[in-house]
């Protein structure tokens, strides 16, 4: 079977244009009510007849009659499988410049102007190579050069088993109006500076599709960018000022449907936030039969205009109430003021009670202290029969009346409810919203009341409630309830300020005896491990002199010696590591404090590598100082410390540097601190090691070759020292070298700065 399938799509508003396209309509119709030929020269009905309701003459029964009837009226083309033309009406050729012999056999896309890409004709293919109708606007150029448009839609005709066998472009000449439009947009650029210049907009509204179109400064005056807007009449309204957007929709569509002009005032909104007044104008288009097509009109900015008149409302508005209550004084002012002087006074008791209740609970820490205010105050103030505050417990489910304040009504505080029991309340209160309501079914104490309830919540969820309790005829007015809201809100602010600080101070009671405990430890480690290593050293000395004393063998006495100095040297072993511990853990506890000393550089630093010559030429080490010659500012720091830094790098580099190697002390100064640099070389440390290195009790593997041993505190020991003195130390190693390298701020330039 073959069919043709075709689609309406409404144009830009033309009357003849309009003509064609609806007697095309109706020959279409005919057509798919008709019998077609197949690509086997079979005949077959059109399956697509009950998706039209369009009527054709029933003259029109073949393809070659709607090629005839085409050539009254427009010009067309046929395309075989392959997209390749096989046929053309003599329109064709006469718009073309090109013979009928010229055309078929040929692509089509012969004749693009170059203002189509590759992917535009690809399209069009996709398109109709499914069995869908494409439509749209073509750019051509006929055989001597000129350029000439077409309106067209290409149609596909459908063999037995559904495919695509042929193809018809039906198509309409539009270079006369794509010429008038080159022509329009001179005069729209002058029509839009003289709207400017007005402060008017133009406007373009398609009914059937729905699709509002704003031109020139339209979107300005409504405090658009311009081209950002792009949408449905709907979408202009968003822009309305709420109080007028369904009056203007109203309006809009009683001049479609009565199809009549219309304008009216009404305001929009900026994206500033400012509103301005503009008035509407409205033109209508229809077709032929009367059916309204399109609704076109102006905008203008009478912003200045309303402002004028709306101040001269306002004082006639003025002048006509100040004359009537002139005139009514006599029948109900007196009632009047006293009635706005309640009013007036009670918003002013209810603002002086909030007050008086957020600085209450603002200034307390105590929870109990918070909302036993709260509800007595709001009891008392509201005048309600009874006021109470109930807290949560999340994980039992349940509500606990903890504070109430009663004035003749049965105590409920200390009361559980089960939140499940009342999931009708509670699902409420959990979307932190308030709820007021009468009881149906009388309380045996309470009988019937009316019932206010409102949420303590802030960010983290809901804490608790307030309930307020009052006759069973009292509606709890607007502002009672933005009260109560008020106040719940400050509750909640207040809660979990105490609260916070409750576990502050928890945290802090917490601490202080964890730094109690730590100070009791360390001096009491301070005493039993000191001790017995003074002790060791005194038995260790008195042993030595004993050995001098006695006469002992040469053998005897050379094991003595041997093992006194083993002795000797673990005792100063472990010396050494109960003096890094204990100062490590002063210098993390902040129990340390800085004694500042002036010290000359050049003389310093030679005094303090002298002290380890000695070790050094007994593992042939050389020690190499390098100090500029230039005058390095005087030294303002803790010496103390500092030399126990240097003295701690200076005692790795000896213990780690092979014999025969160097080891380069540098000193420079900077501006406001001070570089010290240790360099060994023979040794080198892995760049994955650098990040532990410091750390306390780390040793590096298969660093120790000389099998020296050590505690792993030197290096850790060192960084703190560093960071105590306000400085910093980093690790470079590359090439069979090491340096550690501490940069120290000069405490004396650094005061004399500040």
């Amino acid at each position: 079977m073959m069919s043709l399938i075709t689609t309406i799509v409404e144009q830009p508003f033309d009357s003849s244009y309009f003509n064609i396209k609806a007697f095309l309509n109706n020959l279409g119709k005919s057509l798919l009510s008709k019998i077609f030929l197949s690509s086997d020269g079979s005949k077959g009905e059109c399956p697509s007849y009950q998706q039209t309701n369009l009527e054709i003459p029933p003259s029109v029964t073949e393809l070659s009659d709607l090629k005839s009837a085409l050539d009254q009226t427009a010009i067309w083309v046929t395309l075989d499988a392959k997209g390749l033309i096989n046929d053309v009406n003599d329109k064709f050729c006469q718009i073309s410049q090109y013979s009928r012999q010229e055309l078929i056999g040929k692509d089509p896309r012969l004749l693009n102007s170059g203002n189509h890409s590759e992917a535009f004709f690809n399209s069009i293919w996709s398109t109709i190579s499914r069995g869908k109708v494409w439509q749209g606007e073509i750019n051509n150029r006929a055989k001597d050069r000129s350029y000439f448009w077409l309106d067209v839609r290409i149609v596909p005709f459908f063999d037995k088993q559904g495919k695509p066998f042929q193809y018809l472009a039906i198509a309409f000449d539009i270079t006369s109006i794509k010429l008038a439009n080159s022509s329009l947009q001179q005069n729209e650029e002058r029509l839009r500076l003289a709207l400017e210049a007005a402060n008017t907009g133009i406007w373009d509204w398609n009914i059937l599709t729905n699709q509002l179109i704003w031109y020139h400064n339209t979107e300005q005056l409504l405090g658009l960018s311009l081209g950002t807007f792009q949408g449905s009449c709907e979408a202009f309204l968003e822009y309305v000022y709420q109080e007028d957007r369904e009056f203007a929709r109203q309006t809009i569509n009683l001049a479609v449907q009565e199809k009549k002009t219309c304008e009216f005032d009404f305001r929009v909104i900026w994206t500033n936030g400012s509103i301005h007044w503009m008035v509407l104008k409205t033109q209508l288009h229809s077709d032929k039969n009367g059916q309204p097509l399109r609704m076109v009109g102006t905008t203008m900015d009478i912003t200045k205009r309303k402002a004028a008149e709306i101040a001269l409302y306002q004082q006639t508005e003025r002048e006509r109430l100040v004359s009537a209550i002139a005139q009514r004084l006599h029948r109900g002012l007196e009632r009047q003021v006293k009635e706005r002087t309640a009013q007036l006074q009670q918003a002013l008791d209810f603002e002086a009670m909030l007050k008086r209740i957020t600085d209450k609970v603002r200034d307390s820490l105590d929870e109990n202290h918070i909302l036993q205010t709260a509800v007595q105050e709001l009891g008392i103030g509201l005048g309600v029969r009874c006021c109470n505050a109930s807290l949560y417990d999340l994980d039992a489910d349940t509500s606990t009346i903890c504070y109430e304040w009663t004035n003749s009504m049965f105590s409920d505080r200390g009361r559980v409810a089960l939140m499940a029991d009342y999931p009708e309340i509670y699902q409420v209160l959990f979307q932190a919203q308030y709820l007021q309501f009468c009881n149906t079914n009388p309380n045996p104490v309470r009988g019937k009341v009316a019932m206010l309830a409102c949420p303590i919540f802030d960010d983290r969820g809901v804490i608790g409630d307030l309930w307020l309790i009052n006759d069973r005829d009292y509606a709890f007015r607007e502002l009672e309830l933005r009260m109560v809201q008020q106040v719940a809100t400050q509750c909640a602010i207040a809660i979990r300020q105490a609260r916070l600080y409750e576990a502050a101070q928890a945290q802090v009671k917490s601490l202080e005896k964890l730094n109690w405990l730590k100070d009791d430890f360390l001096s009491t480690v301070s005493h039993e491990l000191r001790a017995p290593v003074a002790n060791m050293k005194m038995a260790i000395r008195m042993l030595e002199i004993c050995m001098k004393q006695d006469q002992l063998s040469p053998q005897t006495r050379q094991k003595a010696t041997q093992y006194l100095e083993v002795l000797q040297r673990e005792c100063d072993r472990e010396i050494t590591l109960i003096n890094d511990l204990l100062d490590l853990q002063r210098l993390e506890a902040g129990r340390q404090s800085l004694v500042l000393e002036t010290v000359q550089i050049q003389h310093w630093l030679p005094q303090l590598v002298a002290g380890f010559k000695e070790r050094a030429e007994a593992r042939q080490l050389t020690i190499i100082i390098d100090i500029p010659q230039t005058q390095i500012p005087p030294l303002v720091s803790d010496i103390s410390s500092l030399d126990r830094l240097v003295s701690e790098l200076l005692n790795n580099a000896c213990k780690y540097t092979p014999p025969g190697q160097q080891i380069i002390v540098s000193i420079r100064a900077q501006p406001g601190k001070v570089k010290l640099k240790i360099t060994n070389f023979g040794t080198e440390i892995p760049t994955e090691e650098f990040s532990r290195i410091f750390d306390k009790f780390y040793r590096i593997k298969s660093a120790d070759p000389w099998k020296q041993g050590g505690t792993g505190l030197g290096l850790a020991l060192v960084k703190r020292l560093a960071e105590h003195l306000g400085g910093t130390i980093h690790v470079e190693s590359a090439n069979v070298q090491t340096s550690f390298t501490v940069e120290l701020p000069n405490q004396g330039v650094l005061s004399k700065v500040g």
